[in-house]
Protein backbone atom coordinates (compact mmCIF):
# COMPACT_ATOMS: atom_id res chain seq x y z
CA UNK A 1 0.00 0.00 0.00
CA UNK A 2 1.22 3.51 -0.88
CA UNK A 3 0.36 6.69 0.59
CA UNK A 4 -0.29 8.23 -2.97
CA UNK A 5 -3.21 5.52 -3.02
CA UNK A 6 -5.70 8.23 -2.84
CA UNK A 7 -4.46 10.32 -5.52
CA UNK A 8 -4.69 7.43 -7.65
CA UNK A 9 -7.90 6.25 -6.33
CA UNK A 10 -9.07 10.13 -6.99
CA UNK A 11 -8.02 9.79 -10.87
CA UNK A 12 -9.82 6.89 -11.17
CA UNK A 13 -13.18 8.04 -10.00
CA UNK A 14 -12.87 11.22 -12.19
CA UNK A 15 -15.40 11.30 -15.51
CA UNK A 16 -13.52 13.41 -17.10
CA UNK A 17 -10.25 13.08 -19.10
CA UNK A 18 -8.63 15.66 -17.78
CA UNK A 19 -7.59 17.44 -13.94
CA UNK A 20 -5.53 20.75 -13.93
CA UNK A 21 -4.94 20.89 -10.36
CA UNK A 22 -3.16 23.06 -7.77
CA UNK A 23 -0.25 21.65 -5.27
CA UNK A 24 -2.84 22.45 -2.89
CA UNK A 25 -5.78 20.78 -4.00
CA UNK A 26 -3.52 17.63 -4.45
CA UNK A 27 -2.73 18.37 -1.05
CA UNK A 28 -5.93 18.05 -0.18
CA UNK A 29 -6.70 14.63 -1.66
CA UNK A 30 -3.48 12.99 -0.57
CA UNK A 31 -4.38 14.76 3.11
CA UNK A 32 -0.70 15.38 3.60
CA UNK A 33 1.78 18.14 2.22
CA UNK A 34 3.89 17.56 -0.58
CA UNK A 35 7.86 17.22 -0.37
CA UNK A 36 9.65 19.92 -0.93
CA UNK A 37 11.62 18.22 -4.10
CA UNK A 38 7.92 18.71 -5.69
CA UNK A 39 7.78 22.30 -5.58
CA UNK A 40 11.82 22.69 -6.72
CA UNK A 41 11.94 19.78 -9.07
CA UNK A 42 10.49 18.85 -12.41
CA UNK A 43 11.83 15.58 -12.03
CA UNK A 44 9.40 14.96 -9.25
CA UNK A 45 6.34 15.21 -11.82
CA UNK A 46 7.77 13.57 -14.43
CA UNK A 47 6.46 10.19 -16.29
CA UNK A 48 8.72 7.28 -16.48
CA UNK A 49 8.46 3.89 -17.47
CA UNK A 50 9.32 0.99 -15.06
CA UNK A 51 9.08 3.71 -12.32
CA UNK A 52 9.67 2.64 -9.21
CA UNK A 53 8.37 5.93 -7.53
CA UNK A 54 5.28 5.90 -5.63
CA UNK A 55 3.70 9.47 -6.97
CA UNK A 56 4.45 8.32 -10.52
CA UNK A 57 2.75 5.18 -9.83
CA UNK A 58 0.27 6.14 -8.29
CA UNK A 59 -0.98 8.34 -12.25
CA UNK A 60 0.70 5.32 -14.37
CA UNK A 61 -1.36 2.75 -12.73
CA UNK A 62 -4.52 4.62 -12.52
CA UNK A 63 -3.60 4.81 -16.38
CA UNK A 64 -3.19 8.84 -16.24
CA UNK A 65 0.14 11.24 -17.13
CA UNK A 66 0.98 14.70 -15.94
CA UNK A 67 1.35 17.69 -18.54
CA UNK A 68 2.16 21.12 -18.23
CA UNK A 69 3.78 21.83 -14.86
CA UNK A 70 4.04 25.32 -13.99
CA UNK A 71 6.28 25.04 -11.08
CA UNK A 72 6.37 28.95 -10.16
CA UNK A 73 2.02 29.03 -10.29
CA UNK A 74 2.33 25.45 -8.32
CA UNK A 75 -0.38 23.88 -10.88
CA UNK A 76 0.05 20.52 -12.84
CA UNK A 77 -2.28 18.89 -15.18
CA UNK A 78 -2.86 15.68 -14.96
CA UNK A 79 -4.79 13.64 -18.35
CA UNK A 80 -5.52 10.06 -19.18
CA UNK A 81 -2.74 8.21 -20.88
CA UNK A 82 -4.13 7.67 -24.38
CA UNK A 83 -0.66 7.05 -25.39
CA UNK A 84 0.04 4.10 -22.67
CA UNK A 85 -1.54 1.78 -24.89
CA UNK A 86 0.46 2.20 -27.34
CA UNK A 87 3.25 1.27 -24.96
CA UNK A 88 1.58 -1.65 -23.97
CA UNK A 89 1.28 -2.50 -27.77
CA UNK A 90 4.74 -2.63 -28.08
CA UNK A 91 5.52 -5.83 -26.16
CA UNK A 92 2.90 -7.66 -28.36
CA UNK A 93 3.78 -9.41 -31.33
CA UNK A 94 5.05 -7.33 -34.05
CA UNK A 95 2.35 -8.08 -36.46
CA UNK A 96 -0.30 -7.17 -33.57
CA UNK A 97 1.79 -3.31 -32.94
CA UNK A 98 0.26 0.02 -34.67
CA UNK A 99 2.36 1.69 -36.92
CA UNK A 100 3.48 4.75 -36.98
CA UNK A 101 1.35 5.76 -39.73
CA UNK A 102 -1.87 4.22 -37.91
CA UNK A 103 -0.92 6.22 -34.68
CA UNK A 104 -1.04 9.35 -36.81
CA UNK A 105 -4.47 8.64 -38.35
CA UNK A 106 -6.17 11.64 -36.23
CA UNK A 107 -3.69 13.90 -36.04
CA UNK A 108 -0.39 13.48 -38.15
CA UNK A 109 1.64 15.21 -34.94
CA UNK A 110 -0.37 14.23 -32.17
CA UNK A 111 2.07 11.34 -31.17
CA UNK A 112 5.42 13.22 -31.48
CA UNK A 113 3.38 16.38 -29.57
CA UNK A 114 3.17 13.65 -26.56
CA UNK A 115 6.69 12.51 -27.07
CA UNK A 116 7.89 16.17 -26.49
CA UNK A 117 5.05 16.59 -23.75
CA UNK A 118 7.25 13.88 -21.67
CA UNK A 119 10.91 14.83 -22.60
CA UNK A 120 10.00 18.62 -21.90
CA UNK A 121 9.11 17.06 -18.00
CA UNK A 122 12.87 15.87 -17.43
CA UNK A 123 14.59 17.49 -19.83
CA UNK A 124 13.10 21.44 -20.07
CA UNK A 125 16.67 22.23 -21.44
CA UNK A 126 19.53 20.86 -23.88
CA UNK A 127 22.93 21.80 -24.03
CA UNK A 128 23.12 21.44 -28.09
CA UNK A 129 21.66 20.36 -31.07
CA UNK A 130 22.85 16.86 -30.61
CA UNK A 131 21.79 16.73 -27.09
CA UNK A 132 18.30 17.20 -28.02
CA UNK A 133 18.31 14.77 -30.50
CA UNK A 134 19.88 11.81 -28.77
CA UNK A 135 17.30 12.72 -26.01
CA UNK A 136 14.55 12.78 -28.10
CA UNK A 137 15.64 9.53 -29.75
CA UNK A 138 15.80 7.75 -26.91
CA UNK A 139 11.91 9.14 -25.63
CA UNK A 140 11.27 7.78 -28.90
CA UNK A 141 12.87 4.29 -28.12
CA UNK A 142 11.01 3.98 -24.76
CA UNK A 143 7.94 4.78 -26.57
CA UNK A 144 8.03 1.61 -28.66
CA UNK A 145 11.18 -0.57 -28.13
CA UNK A 146 10.62 -2.55 -31.07
CA UNK A 147 11.34 0.26 -33.83
CA UNK A 148 15.09 0.24 -34.27
CA UNK A 149 15.79 4.07 -34.30
CA UNK A 150 18.99 5.32 -36.27
CA UNK A 151 20.79 8.83 -35.89
CA UNK A 152 22.31 10.18 -38.32
CA UNK A 153 21.22 7.45 -41.02
CA UNK A 154 21.56 7.54 -44.56
CA UNK A 155 18.52 6.22 -46.47
CA UNK A 156 19.96 6.61 -50.00
CA UNK A 157 23.55 5.21 -49.79
CA UNK A 158 24.30 7.30 -53.11
CA UNK A 159 23.33 10.66 -52.04
CA UNK A 160 24.63 12.68 -49.19
CA UNK A 161 21.61 13.13 -47.17
CA UNK A 162 21.34 12.32 -43.82
CA UNK A 163 18.26 12.36 -41.19
CA UNK A 164 19.02 12.98 -37.89
CA UNK A 165 16.38 10.59 -36.20
CA UNK A 166 15.16 7.42 -38.67
CA UNK A 167 12.51 5.08 -37.17
CA UNK A 168 13.38 2.29 -39.46
CA UNK A 169 9.98 -0.12 -39.15
CA UNK A 170 7.90 -0.30 -42.60
CA UNK A 171 7.35 2.68 -43.64
CA UNK A 172 10.15 4.35 -41.97
CA UNK A 173 9.67 7.68 -40.25
CA UNK A 174 12.40 10.38 -40.80
CA UNK A 175 12.86 13.12 -38.14
CA UNK A 176 14.83 16.62 -38.72
CA UNK A 177 16.08 18.71 -36.20
CA UNK A 178 16.87 22.35 -35.61
CA UNK A 179 17.87 23.96 -32.13
CA UNK A 180 18.87 27.87 -32.66
CA UNK A 181 19.54 29.44 -29.05
CA UNK A 182 20.39 33.13 -27.68
CA UNK A 183 22.25 33.67 -25.03
CA UNK A 184 21.02 31.97 -21.33
CA UNK A 185 22.26 30.38 -18.29
CA UNK A 186 20.48 28.22 -16.36
CA UNK A 187 20.64 25.07 -13.69
CA UNK A 188 17.84 22.65 -14.00
CA UNK A 189 17.71 19.76 -11.02
CA UNK A 190 21.86 20.77 -10.31
CA UNK A 191 22.74 20.48 -13.98
CA UNK A 192 24.34 24.13 -15.33
CA UNK A 193 23.96 24.91 -19.10
CA UNK A 194 25.05 28.08 -20.29
CA UNK A 195 23.47 28.21 -23.74
CA UNK A 196 25.01 30.72 -26.52
CA UNK A 197 23.94 33.31 -29.10
CA UNK A 198 23.38 32.22 -32.63
CA UNK A 199 22.49 34.25 -35.11
CA UNK A 200 22.01 33.96 -38.84
CA UNK A 201 18.48 33.14 -38.14
CA UNK A 202 17.86 33.82 -41.61
CA UNK A 203 19.80 31.08 -42.30
CA UNK A 204 18.14 28.37 -39.60
CA UNK A 205 14.84 29.51 -41.47
CA UNK A 206 16.30 28.83 -45.07
CA UNK A 207 17.48 25.72 -43.40
CA UNK A 208 14.71 24.58 -41.65
CA UNK A 209 12.56 24.38 -44.83
CA UNK A 210 15.34 22.75 -47.06
CA UNK A 211 14.48 19.44 -44.13
CA UNK A 212 10.61 19.86 -44.77
CA UNK A 213 11.57 19.69 -48.33
CA UNK A 214 14.21 16.87 -47.78
CA UNK A 215 10.93 15.05 -45.39
CA UNK A 216 8.81 15.38 -48.30
CA UNK A 217 10.83 14.09 -51.10
CA UNK A 218 11.64 10.92 -48.71
CA UNK A 219 7.79 10.16 -48.45
CA UNK A 220 8.23 10.10 -52.33
CA UNK A 221 11.07 7.45 -52.30
CA UNK A 222 9.76 5.76 -49.84
CA UNK A 223 6.10 4.07 -49.63
CA UNK A 224 4.58 5.28 -46.96
CA UNK A 225 7.40 7.30 -45.20
CA UNK A 226 6.59 9.96 -43.14
CA UNK A 227 8.11 12.41 -41.13
CA UNK A 228 8.48 15.84 -38.94
CA UNK A 229 10.69 18.48 -38.77
CA UNK A 230 10.87 19.98 -35.74
CA UNK A 231 12.66 23.56 -34.20
CA UNK A 232 12.81 23.87 -30.83
CA UNK A 233 14.05 27.21 -29.49
CA UNK A 234 14.12 29.91 -27.06
CA UNK A 235 14.72 33.07 -29.65
CA UNK A 236 11.03 34.52 -30.01
CA UNK A 237 12.10 36.15 -33.21
CA UNK A 238 11.51 32.55 -34.95
CA UNK A 239 7.70 32.57 -33.37
CA UNK A 240 6.93 36.42 -34.26
CA UNK A 241 6.60 38.10 -37.61
CA UNK A 242 9.59 40.34 -38.27
CA UNK A 243 9.53 44.44 -37.31
CA UNK A 244 10.62 45.26 -40.88
CA UNK A 245 8.30 45.55 -43.64
CA UNK A 246 10.22 43.79 -46.42
CA UNK A 247 12.89 41.57 -44.29
CA UNK A 248 15.21 39.37 -47.21
CA UNK A 249 13.63 36.17 -45.75
CA UNK A 250 10.39 36.89 -45.94
CA UNK A 251 9.49 33.97 -48.00
CA UNK A 252 11.32 32.02 -44.90
CA UNK A 253 9.40 33.45 -42.28
CA UNK A 254 8.09 30.90 -39.51
CA UNK A 255 6.04 33.23 -37.56
CA UNK A 256 2.83 31.87 -35.47
CA UNK A 257 -0.19 31.18 -37.86
CA UNK A 258 1.45 31.57 -41.34
CA UNK A 259 0.98 29.02 -43.80
CA UNK A 260 3.82 27.80 -45.99
CA UNK A 261 3.48 25.93 -49.55
CA UNK A 262 5.26 26.84 -52.82
CA UNK A 263 8.40 27.95 -53.69
CA UNK A 264 10.23 30.05 -51.82
CA UNK A 265 12.89 32.44 -52.75
CA UNK A 266 15.10 35.49 -50.71
CA UNK A 267 14.21 38.90 -51.91
CA UNK A 268 15.92 40.35 -54.62
CA UNK A 269 17.96 42.36 -52.24
CA UNK A 270 19.53 39.67 -50.31
CA UNK A 271 23.43 40.36 -50.27
CA UNK A 272 25.67 37.32 -52.32
CA UNK A 273 26.73 37.08 -48.82
CA UNK A 274 23.42 35.96 -47.14
CA UNK A 275 22.51 33.53 -49.74
CA UNK A 276 25.83 31.82 -50.41
CA UNK A 277 25.41 28.11 -50.95
CA UNK A 278 21.70 28.88 -50.36
CA UNK A 279 20.56 30.81 -53.86
CA UNK A 280 18.16 27.86 -54.73
CA UNK A 281 14.38 28.44 -53.70
CA UNK A 282 12.68 25.70 -51.13
CA UNK A 283 9.96 23.89 -52.78
CA UNK A 284 7.35 23.27 -50.78
CA UNK A 285 5.16 20.54 -52.07
CA UNK A 286 2.51 19.84 -49.56
CA UNK A 287 0.54 23.31 -47.36
CA UNK A 288 1.72 23.52 -43.76
CA UNK A 289 -0.50 25.91 -41.25
CA UNK A 290 2.51 27.05 -38.31
CA UNK A 291 1.75 26.82 -34.68
CA UNK A 292 4.05 26.68 -32.01
CA UNK A 293 3.54 25.15 -29.14
CA UNK A 294 4.84 25.90 -25.58
CA UNK A 295 7.78 23.53 -24.85
CA UNK A 296 9.21 25.00 -21.46
CA UNK A 297 10.11 27.76 -18.71
CA UNK A 298 13.60 27.73 -17.61
CA UNK A 299 14.30 30.53 -14.95
CA UNK A 300 12.93 33.83 -15.58
CA UNK A 301 15.19 35.93 -17.81
CA UNK A 302 13.97 36.95 -21.30
CA UNK A 303 15.48 33.68 -23.21
CA UNK A 304 14.44 31.50 -20.82
CA UNK A 305 10.54 30.13 -22.74
CA UNK A 306 11.37 27.29 -25.18
CA UNK A 307 8.61 26.70 -28.33
CA UNK A 308 8.43 24.09 -30.85
CA UNK A 309 7.23 24.44 -34.05
CA UNK A 310 6.39 20.65 -35.17
CA UNK A 311 5.67 19.96 -39.21
CA UNK A 312 4.35 16.95 -39.90
CA UNK A 313 4.65 15.36 -43.26
CA UNK A 314 2.14 12.78 -44.68
CA UNK A 315 3.30 9.70 -46.63
CA UNK A 316 3.09 10.52 -50.28
CA UNK A 317 0.15 9.53 -52.58
CA UNK A 318 1.83 6.28 -54.47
Amino acid sequence: MSKYDSLRTHLTSRKNKRWRATFSEIERVLGFELPPSARKYQAWWANESGTQYSQKLAWSNAGWRTTNLNLTAETVEFEVDDAADLTRNAVRTRTSEPSFADRQSERPDFWLDKVLERLAMVRPIFHSEADFQHALAWSIRELNHHDPVRLEFKPVPEERIHIDIWIGRQPPVAIELKYPTRATLANVNGEHFALTNQSAQDLTRYDFLKDVARIERISQTFPGASGFAALLTNDRSYWLPSRRETPVDDAFRLFDGRSISGELAWLEHAGAGTVKRREQPVSIRGTYDLSWRPYSRVGKGTYGEFRYLLIAVNPSPQ
